[in-house]
């Protein structure tokens, strides 16, 4: 098994029995390694879940750049804020689910890398809430709680969002920015 499917399939278990509730025995049974064969791809729990939500919010951040440094308006820059969003959850949702629900469970290095990865994410949105109420396309209002508020819209699909469902990506973009967009426009 390659790294990538092996992290896919920790991504999976840390999802459906939480990082906590997951030992190295149920990895190693799940991914058919044992011992050493397995340490060499992950050295512990606590670095494959490092890997899971390094990884993803740093292509998650890395799409934020691409939206932000267009010229586009800021309506147009937050819909695609919520795409890529949601385009994640679609494409990798346990990754992106673990990345959401476990991030606080880091310690010491990992903690700190991943919060400033994170904090680059939170940056960005309260860039575009910014410049939406400076070119008064946004109503004024603390923009801080506003992107808490979108963030929890956002998050919450790692609780209740199911892949073989009924609502495909695009479903959810449309719904999710009439919602967000309701509650801030001018």
């Amino acid at each position: 098994m390659k790294r990538d499917q092996i992290i896919d399939t920790v991504a999976k278990l840390f999802k459906e029995q939480g990082f906590h509730n997951t030992s190295i025995r149920d990895i190693s049974q799940q991914v058919g390694l044992k011992g050493g064969a397995l340490y060499y791809h992950i050295k512990s729990k606590e670095d494959a879940l490092f890997k899971i939500a390094y990884t993803g919010m740093s292509s998650y951040v890395a799409k934020l750049e691409k939206i932000i440094e267009t010229d586009d308006n800021p309506k147009i820059k937050l819909k695609n804020y919520i795409g890529s969003h949601i385009d994640d959850y679609y494409s990798d949702f346990y990754r992106t689910a673990v990345t959401t629900l476990e991030f606080k469970t880091f310690s010491g290095n990992y903690q700190k890398q991943y919060n400033e990865k994170r904090a680059l994410s939170e940056f960005h949105l309260r860039t575009i809430l910014k410049e939406g109420m400076e070119k008064e396309e946004f109503r004024q209002g603390d923009i801080k709680l506003m992107s808490f508020a979108i963030f929890g819209i956002l998050n919450w699909i790692a609780i209740w969002y199911d892949p073989e469902g009924e609502w495909g990506p695009n479903k959810l973009k449309k719904e999710f920015t009439k919602i967000i967009l309701s509650g801030i426009e001018k």
